[in-house]
């Protein structure tokens, strides 16, 4: 499945606010099994984190959240790239291109 980079910024948007929703379950939270600290001991704790600071972490999650095959195949591209020895035939690239194109004129990107 392809997902335009408009989609993808969506997602993110979207999980951002979830995560910062009154009542949502934070990450210590979570790792209570779901369960809210009793009131009482969270008076006095209070933590305000920026916009951007939410949108970094959720990055972070979601880049820790990629296989690690991923870096392992990236390495191998680089070391390739770096001896000259690495090809990719044309008719992929313009594949890849023509999808992508497609992909984000249907979500309604435009042309990138």
């Amino acid at each position: 499945m392809m997902v335009s980079d408009r989609q993808l910024i969506a997602a993110l948007r979207t999980s951002q606010r979830r995560m910062s929703a009154p009542g949502s379950v934070g990450k210590v939270d979570a790792l209570r099994g779901g369960r809210q600290a009793p009131k009482s001991s969270l008076a006095g704790d209070d933590l305000a984190l920026s916009s951007r600071a939410r949108e970094v972490m959720t990055l972070r999650r979601a880049l820790s959240e990629m296989p690690p095959n991923r870096t392992d195949r990236l390495a191998g591209i680089r070391e390739r790239v770096a001896r000259g020895t690495y090809h990719v035939p044309l008719e992929d690239v313009a594949e890849k291109i023509i999808t992508r194109g497609v992909v984000n004129r249907i979500a309604g990107e435009g042309d990138r």
